[in-house]
């Protein structure tokens, strides 16, 4: 079989969850490729103009191209993207203006002009079948994929975090679909008075997001890493997950794969990817959120998460996943 080009300038900016995946698909591939980046560090902007001008220049014998990162040269029609979600296309007020702008303008053309598209829920593929119906059967569900490998390291200093105790967990980039203004509403009122949340994420040039402050019981952390991430996880009473749009439910099947209970909104993403795993509560009231938490018993709540650990990693795994995409990129990788 022919080699196939894989596009990875997505890895010269900051890990988030698309850099994951590449690197994840990246580990388990199988089938031979020849990655394509570029050589200098630069501003996303720049990335994404090297990406539409310099990127096809570089492509010979109009071999194959793959793009696993929400982007790809528009001019470059041999090509597969994966596209997790069309959220800036159809809620452009909860990005910048410069990132909504730039993404109605560059992933439509790409939609049109790729040969298949990969997308990472049933969900994600109603939303942009609905937008960009020609495709058919061109659009392909591939669920992404658990890491069971990433470790603590308590022999390292640097990954020590002081956390309250008993806390409940968010963890997410700091945006408006995130919903954490619903958090940050609950925990005003009187009954969390001695509650304590975590709220694990960063913030982004590309979207709205208003500053967060450290409050008595509110505490606030930005460029965690994986080993600190485990063990914040692990330590959680509950995993809070309330947002108002997703392609896929990573946070909460890696907070479940550590045998932490989930609750999070009621959501077509959610119901599809996380079952009768969690709990699921109104992302729109607060009250219904405090309802519900005054109401669990997470004791037997965490034992029925431990006995799902091995089914998560079963389902969500990144081998199946790199498999599955794998079977696409060979349906069309003609020679």
């Amino acid at each position: 079989m022919n080699y196939y080009y894989l596009n990875v300038r997505i890895l010269n900016d900051k890990l988030t969850g698309l850099q994951r995946l590449t690197l994840n698909f990246i580990k388990h591939s199988t089938l031979p490729y020849q990655l394509i980046r570029p050589s200098f560090k630069f501003k996303s902007t720049i990335g994404s103009l090297w990406e539409q001008f310099i990127l096809p220049l570089r492509l010979k014998n109009n071999r194959l191209l793959f793009c696993p990162a929400n982007t790809g040269p528009i001019i470059y029609s041999n090509k597969i993207a994966l596209i997790a979600d069309i959220a800036p296309i159809e809620h452009p007020e909860w990005f910048s203006s410069q990132f909504a702008i730039w993404f109605k303008m560059v992933i439509p053309r790409i939609i049109k002009t790729s040969k298949a598209i990969i997308t990472i829920s049933n969900y994600s593929k109603e939303r942009i079948l609905e937008k960009y119906g020609h495709l058919n059967n061109n659009v392909y569900v591939v669920y992404l994929g658990i890491e069971k490998d990433f470790k603590f390291d308590e022999t390292n200093d640097n990954n020590i975090i002081t956390l309250p105790r008993n806390y409940y967990l968010f963890v997410g980039s700091i945006d408006p679909r995130k919903n954490i203004n619903l958090l940050i509403d609950t925990w005003n009122r009187k009954y969390f008075e001695k509650e304590n949340l975590v709220i694990v994420g960063n913030y982004h040039k590309n979207f709205n997001a208003a500053k967060i402050t450290n409050t008595n019981n509110i505490t606030v952390l930005n460029n965690v890493n994986d080993s600190q991430l485990r063990r914040i996880y692990q330590n959680a009473k509950c995993l809070i997950y309330p947002s108002l749009y997703e392609g896929f439910a990573f946070p909460a099947l890696e907070a479940l794969s550590l045998g932490t209970p989930v609750i999070c909104s009621d959501i077509k993403t959610f119901r599809e990817t996380l079952g009768d795993y969690v709990y699921y509560v109104d992302p729109h009231s607060s009250e219904d959120l405090e309802k519900l938490i005054k109401g669990v018993n997470f004791n037997s709540f965490k034992e029925k998460t431990l006995k799902i650990q091995n089914e998560i990693f079963e389902k969500y795994s990144w081998r199946k996943s790199t498999k599955m995409i794998e079977d696409i990129i060979t349906l069309y990788n003609k020679d």
